[in-house]
Order: C-alpha cells, then structure tokens, then sequence
C-alpha cells in the first residue's frame, strides 16, 4: 500500500486564481503547455461526447499536483493493480511548463469547504475511478453557468493536492487570452525523486533488448 501524504489540518480556500497564482502543466514533448482538449480527450471535466463548444487544459497548483493529474490514473487500464504504470520513457517524453492566468478567473470552487457539506457533498469520492461521464457533464453545466474553470482535488496522493481545469476554446494548439506560459523544461530530477520517494510511486525502467 502507498504511504501518500495526508492533507493538512487546515480548510483550503485559494480564492480565484489571479495574475499572481503560478500553476503547472506537464504535457508531451512537441505540444504546446496551453492545450484545451475537446470531446475526444477523456479527461476529468473534458466536454461530454460529441460536444465541440469548449475545451479543458488541466493544471496543478503545484508541480507534484501537475505530475499526478498527468501519469497517475490508478484505475486505468494501463495500471497495475492499483499502481500507475509511470515509465522512465514516458517522462522523457514530457516537459513542465509555469502557467499564470492573465486575469482573475471566475471558477467553481470544488475543493472548498462549501462544496463539500450539503447540499453537494463533493468529496475525493467523487474525483475517483476512470469514468469520467459524471464529471464531464459537471464541467458542461458549470461552463454553461459562465465559470471559466473549475478547482478540485487530486483523487490521487490522498486528496493533498489541488488542480485547476481551465475552460478554453477546444483546439490542438490555442492563442488563448486566459493563460500564459513560461518556457518549457524537463521534468526534474528533484521532482522525480519526490514522487518515488514521498509518493512511494515507482518509476519504471523499460528493459532494453540486444538482437
């Protein structure tokens, strides 16, 4: 079992992110950091199937948030027994990007106290699984009430960490006027070894062949 860190006493209520709020994106190597995936990403507030009005870009608050929305999906169909399968390959092939908004965001705030008492009791519960049907279809109906994001907890890493979808027009590249981006960078090694070492996430090492 992997010994994740607990989330810390305090109720976590950021406020809308601003100018001022610094957030990561990890994506593939080749792909700009300001990607808003349309219908066919199945990502956890991706629009429903078949809907082309908007888009989603994932982003942590933190850059253990960005790692664990990007190769931590337990429930996938690529993981092992619970455990994601995280490839030294797959890292190489990803870089981080520092994103700050361009202006405060008006955004849905999941991970807020009010959230999770009634009437809507969110919880980690609702960010589990690999069925993202249910909140797909919350983030079509808190688009269409003017949010321009949503905040929500990692399902991941035992709900300590936080992320942000931002809601963009759906594109495979976007000049988007909400977000902003820094210069690309590998993965660290500092972070690499702060998911194996706090997270207990194994990186694997593909085995390679001599013909």
């Amino acid at each position: 079992m992997r010994n994740f860190p607990q989330p810390a006493g305090a109720a976590w209520d950021p406020g809308d992110p601003s100018e001022d709020t610094e957030l990561f994106r990890i994506h593939p190597d080749g792909y700009t950091a300001l990607f808003f995936g349309g219908p066919k990403w199945n990502s956890r507030f991706s629009p429903p199937d078949h809907d082309d009005n908007f888009g989603t870009c994932h982003l942590g608050y933190t850059d253990e948030a960005a790692f664990l929305e990007k190769f931590c999906r337990v429930d996938s169909p690529d993981g092992l027994d619970g455990i994601p399968l995280i490839t030294t390959t797959a890292i190489a092939n990803h870089r981080i990007s520092k994103v700050k908004p361009t202006r405060r965001l008006k955004v849905a705030g999941c991970a807020a106290p009010k959230a999770t008492g009634p009437p809507y009791y969110i919880n980690n519960d609702f960010f589990a699984g690999y069925d993202y049907r249910q909140t797909r279809a919350w983030g079509k109906a808190l688009w269409q009430a003017d949010f321009e994001g949503v905040q929500y907890r990692c399902h991941q890493g035992s709900g300590v960490n936080y992320a942000l979808a931002v809601f963009g027009d759906p594109a495979d590249t976007t000049t988007t006027d909400v977000l902003e981006a820094a210069e690309e960078e590998e993965l660290s090694d500092d972070l690499i070894n702060r998911m194996e070492n706090v997270y207990n996430l194994p990186i694997w090492q593909p085995p390679s062949f001599v013909c």
